[in-house]
Order: structure tokens, then C-alpha cells, then sequence
């Protein structure tokens, strides 16, 4: 026989979760297809070799494979297996409570110990591996990007080291501020990458999605594409402290013109690019979202090494975490409860 396929696998669970919860709660494609090349992984490591998915019902086996592994990743794998096993429930008529409770059961406890762990500032193998940087460790990696004339790579990471957003910062524009505020004023500045592209080709040549605003006194980062720009619109941010002046410095040497790519790349390569560098000068790979956690790390860090921080009362302190948080979740687009739950100490 020959082995599921990763369609195969997808349309299971998007038939398990139609089947249990309506067309609203099926998940994306994306999400569809991370889910079944994860499955398809776990059937490699088991040596599935037919078009069954009778090994689901296999936890002892599953339960070594996934032994080593964090507690979020096996929360992840139990969760996709189970919409397998309520895809044998209700496409296939199987009887398999038992089995749904149990795997129910271990989700259960993940999450528990996840929420656990956050509560006790513990964190999992993986991000406790890539947080292991110190601040000398980055200075010194930041001072020998500077020292090699990788000027590119030196003010891509200040900024990133100063705003934890992803790898939208690969393809902003530069555009002067008098030109950006017209474009605001004609309603020529598009809210989200989604709406962009649903726009005519006319409108679309007239305008970016992300930008650096370039002014006598401020520079700002305008951006509208990006991984939530559905959900959060355009984001603005101004661009202060020292990544203010590495860029402007490497906007005055590099004569930059309106519609400009600063750094003529694509997320991948900006990806690739990190990791690569990073793995080079610092002997540990990093990724954007590994980043941004060492930048709130040390914003978190910062703020209560602060001596009002440290003068005040725990309410006003509980208030100050707040605010912060806010701003982090702001500047990221993302929620308040995601950053919270994961950073705050």
C-alpha cells in the first residue's frame, strides 16, 4: 500500500474539524499543511509505510517519540493526532472515546504545565537555548558586524534589537515624511497587506506597504505588511534612541530617494541572512522571532532594573508591566495576553 499523503492528512483534519465545529473553525491552508507535515514526520519516525492511521491509536510509541521534546511541541502533536483520531470518530463511525479522552487528558496537562511554567518565568528547552545570550555576547556580535563593514546587517539589528517586530523590516522603502503625509492625505496609504493587493495595479504602483519616513527631526516606521496586518492594520512607530541615529547615518551615506528599497530583501532572505551571520560571528543561528524574544527580554530586563521600577509599590508596579507590555504587544502586533503570558516575570 502506499503511504498518506500530505493532502491526505489535510483534508482529514479539515473533515474532523467541519465535522465537529462547522466551516467557521476549519484552520487555514497554512495551518492545514503544518499540521499534516507534522504527522507525516511522526509516521516516518514510526516506519508507517501504509494508508492506515491505525498507528494513532499507538500512544506508547507516540508518547517516546515525542519524549525528548518541549512541552509546547508536544501540546502541538497530541492536539493534530487528535483531530485524527475524531476524524476515525466521526467520518469513519469508529468507537474510540477512550482513546479521544486520553489524548484529551495529556493535552490537558500540557497546558497546565505550560501556563505553569510561564507563571514561574520557566521556559521551554528551546527558547531557553536561543535566550541564552547575554547582553556582552550581543555587543560583541553587534561590534564585529560593525568592524567587518556589514553596515546592512549592523543597522538591520540595531533596529531589531530595539523593536521586536518579524522580518517585515527585510523590504521597507525609504520615502521623505512631506511625501508620506501626502499619500496619508490622498488616502493613497493602504491599511493592510490584504487590502493592497485587492486594490487596482494603478493604486497598487502608487503606493508601498512599508515604509521608512525620513524627516528633518524624526524618522518613522510605517508598516502594512506583515504577519497580522489583517487583524492590526498599518502600524507607525518612531524610530528614537540609538537606531534613530545608525539609520539616519545610513540613510545620509547611502543618498536614498523616494521608493528606495533600504535593504533590498524578502523575508526568506532576511531570514536566511540572520541566521547564517549570526551562526558566524555569535556560534549561534538565531531567527527573527528569536530576536525579538532576547529585545523584550531586555526591555522587561531594563524597566525593572530602573530605579523607579524599583521604588514602587507592587500595584504601581503591576501597572508598569502593563504599560510596557502594551507598547511591546503595539509595536509586534500582537496581543496583550500573548505577550504577557509568555514575558512578563
Amino acid at each position: 500500500m502506499t503511504t498518506l499523503t500530505k493532502t491526505d492528512i489535510m483534508n482529514m483534519i479539515k473533515e474532523s474539524r467541519k465535522a465537529q465545529y462547522g466551516e467557521n473553525k476549519i484552520p487555514s491552508d497554512k495551518t492545514l499543511n503544518n499540521n499534516s507535515l507534522m504527522i507525516i514526520k511522526l509516521m516516518k519516525a514510526l516506519n508507517i509505510t501504509d494508508d492506515k492511521i491505525d498507528f494513532i491509536y499507538d500512544t506508547e510509541s507516540i508518547d517516546k517519540y515525542l519524549q525528548d521534546k518541549s512541552v509546547s511541541t508536544k501540546r502541538n502533536y497530541y492536539s493534530v493526532i487528535l483531530s485524527l483520531v475524531n476524524y476515525d470518530k466521526y467520518i469513519n463511525k469508529k468507537d474510540n472515546q477512550d482513546t479521544i479522552i486520553k489524548y484529551q487528558n495529556k493535552i490537558n496537562s500540557l497546558e497546565k504545565i505550560k501556563k505553569t511554567n510561564e507563571s514561574k518565568g520557566i521556559m521551554n528547552d528551546k527558547k531557553t537555548e536561543k535566550l541564552d545570550i547575554t547582553n556582552t555576547d550581543m555587543n560583541k556580535f553587534m561590534k564585529t558586524l560593525l568592524d567587518n563593514g556589514l553596515m546592512k546587517d549592523y543597522v538591520i539589528m540595531t533596529i531589531l534589537n530595539q523593536y521586536p517586530i518579524r522580518a517585515e523590516i527585510s523590504n521597507v522603502k525609504f520615502i521623505d515624511l512631506k511625501s508620506y503625509n501626502k499619500l496619508k492625505k490622498d488616502n493613497k496609504l493602504k491599511d493592510n497587506y490584504e487590502t493592497q493587493h485587492n486594490t487596482n495595479i494603478i493604486d497598487f504602483l502608487q503606493t508601498n506597504l512599508n515604509y521608512i519616513v525620513y524627516g528633518s527631526k524624526k524618522i518613522i516606521l510605517s508598516r502594512a505588511d506583515y504577519k497580522t496586518s489583517k487583524m492590526y492594520g498599518r502600524l507607525e512607530d518612531d524610530i528614537t534612541g540609538k537606531a534613530k541615529s545608525v539609520l539616519k547615518k545610513y540613510i545620509i551615506d547611502n543618498k536614498f530617494s523616494n521608493g528606495d528599497s533600504l535593504f533590498d530583501m524578502t523575508n526568506d532572505e532576511l531570514t536566511k541572512r540572520l541566521f547564517y551571520i549570526s551562526n558566524k560571528y555569535l556560534n549561534t543561528p538565531l531567527s527573527v522571532n528569536s530576536i525579538a524574544k532576547l529585545t523584550i527580554r531586555n526591555m522587561i530586563d531594563s524597566m525593572k532594573k530602573s530605579k523607579k521600577y524599583k521604588e514602587a509599590t507592587t500595584p504601581q508596579q503591576t501597572i508598569m508591566d502593563k504599560q510596557l507590555i502594551q507598547y511591546i504587544s503595539k509595536v509586534r502586533g500582537t496581543s496583550f495576553d500573548g505577550i504577557w503570558n509568555s514575558y512578563v516575570r
